[in-house]
């Protein structure tokens, strides 16, 4: 008498079931093991709980075993074994490991694993309900689709130093699974070029003193790019007395200089973020003074590069260095406007003068204990940020206070303490 093995296979898991069920370990896992390859005689669904979603195991596919859990599928193959699974509806899988692994994705947004063994081998076959990306047809032999960008990316200016007075620094790049980096001075990648991932790399700043910041984005052998990072320094003479960091940046206006743009009567406060021709007329009397706009000139965009000349102007004339175009601010370019204006050198000199300086390289986050914490919460309650007490140990209120910080200084507001924010904290 010939006995189907999979009729036998089915027999034990249930006697397994039962026995294990009477001594109370049965577990979250529930595990199909042959006597030999189980081949399936018809389509079997799977459900899953985490995710809530369902699998398609092939008809055809065949196995040594298989071990269902709460969200993976792991079936053991025998070389030769070919086992083909797919999502139910729209949804993503991964294997590991990738060898003898065709991934596929079709215009349903169906996944589609394709595992042709080569030797005896468990895969893990992990999916989520998030949709596949569909790839239309462009012939050629199948395989593993690469779809994620270089991971675990950073960028680090002269290894975290808030100042710099050589426009020469040393780039320290990470990424993992990049095979090639863009570098720019401005956020467009304006004439950036992929070159092979090396670390570190020597980059040159661009303009003149002030605040710096330099932008990479990395790109793994399947093409794949991942999100744009940046690091800041301020480019400028720095000093250190009595204990404090002093920061002197210098601006010098061109002797001479002549703006042929007229601006009109005052309309309304000009600010970060307004536009439009009030705005485009007055970035062209500071492109004509002699102020740097970077890449965008005058777009009519009320950008940080702007704030950025608004102030310098503003310190120069002896106003309000806000950042912010007001009737006075205003007049005075008027006043400028169409008119050949002196040379003149302005120098901001910023130090912090909390008695602490933060020079650390290390960025101060979640989990952060020490001295730097302590200080760093308490000049932040001395401006009135409410941090709490000042324990040393960087938790979710200290990072709520950072936050609010970092938006107030205009920079990105993550909760963590890196060199633009050490930059600004120093400023105190």
């Amino acid at each position: 008498m010939i006995i189907n093995k999979l009729k036998i296979s089915l027999a034990l898991v249930i006697s397994l079931v039962l026995v294990l069920a009477v001594f109370g370990a049965w577990s979250v896992q529930s595990v199909l093991a042959a006597a030999g390859d189980v081949t399936w005689e018809g389509a079997e669904t799977v459900d899953l709980s985490s995710p809530d979603m369902n699998l398609t195991i092939a008809l055809g596919s065949t196995a040594e075993s298989i071990i269902y859990n709460t969200g993976t599928v792991v079936p053991t193959l025998a070389s030769g074994d070919v086992f083909t699974i797919s999502t139910a509806a729209a949804g993503t899988i991964a294997v590991s490991p990738t060898t003898g692994v065709v991934i596929t994705c079709n215009s349903s947004t169906i996944d589609t694993a394709v595992i042709t063994a080569t030797g005896s081998q468990a895969y893990t076959i992990t999916p989520t309900t998030t949709a596949c990306s569909y790839l239309a047809p462009s012939g050629g032999g199948g395989g593993y689709i690469d779809t994620t960008p270089p991971t675990n990316t950073s960028i680090s200016i002269n290894n975290g130093d808030l100042s710099v007075t050589s426009t020469t620094v040393t780039l320290t790049l990470g990424a993992t699974g990049a095979s090639n980096v863009m570098l720019s001075n401005d956020s467009s990648f304006t004439s950036g070029a992929w070159v092979s991932y090396t670390t570190p790399k020597t980059w040159t700043l661009s303009g003149s003193d002030g605040l710096k910041t330099v932008y990479a984005k990395f790109k793994d052998s399947s093409g794949n790019v991942s999100t744009a990072i940046s690091d800041t320094i301020t480019l400028g003479a720095t000093t250190t007395t009595g204990g404090l960091t002093t920061t002197t940046t210098t601006t010098t206006d061109t002797t001479g200089t002549t703006s042929t743009t007229t601006l009109g009567a005052y309309s309304g406060l000009l600010k970060k973020g307004s536009s439009g021709t009030n705005v485009s007329k007055m970035q062209e009397v500071l492109l004509d003074l002699g102020y740097n706009l970077g890449s965008w000139g005058a777009d009519g965009s009320f950008g940080g590069m702007t704030v950025t000349a608004i102030k310098a102007y503003q310190t120069s004339k002896s106003l309000t260095a806000d950042g912010i175009v007001g009737p006075a601010t205003w007049a005075s370019l008027q006043t400028s406007s169409g008119t050949t204006t002196p040379a003149t050198t302005t120098t901001d000199t910023t130090a912090s003068t909390s008695g602490y300086v933060f020079s650390g390289s290390t960025p101060l986050k979640v989990g952060s204990k020490g001295t730097e914490v302590t200080e760093l919460q308490t000049l932040l309650n001395g401006v009135s940020l409410g941090c709490g007490t000042a324990d040393g140990v960087f938790g979710t209120k200290t990072s709520s206070c950072v936050k609010a910080f970092q938006i107030l200084k205009n920079l990105t507001a993550d909760g963590i303490v890196g060199s633009a924010t050490r930059a600004e904290l120093n400023k105190l």
